[in-house]
């Protein structure tokens, strides 16, 4: 599946001008597994699409939270 194939289905979008306007900013990233997508010091200031895979996510608060996202979901921190 390319990236303008899953703009298309993940995101209901079906201008193909706008989708080629959106993709100049947009590119793949492959991660190896147990590789870390997001450390806790980096600022944020993309938007993640898996595209497949398993993505395990979490964050340590007072009472500890687990978040997980699976193929094709939209991830944010």
């Amino acid at each position: 599946m390319t990236i303008l194939e899953f703009l298309s289905d993940a995101m209901l979008l079906q201008d193909d001008e706008l989708n080629q306007r959106l993709l100049p900013p947009v590119y793949m990233r492959h991660l190896k597994k147990s590789e870390l997508l997001i450390r806790e010091e980096d600022m944020q200031t993309n938007v993640y699409f898996l595209m497949n895979g398993v993505l395990r996510g979490y964050f340590i608060d007072g009472e500890g939270a687990d978040r997980y996202g699976q193929q094709q979901a939209y991830v944010g921190a």
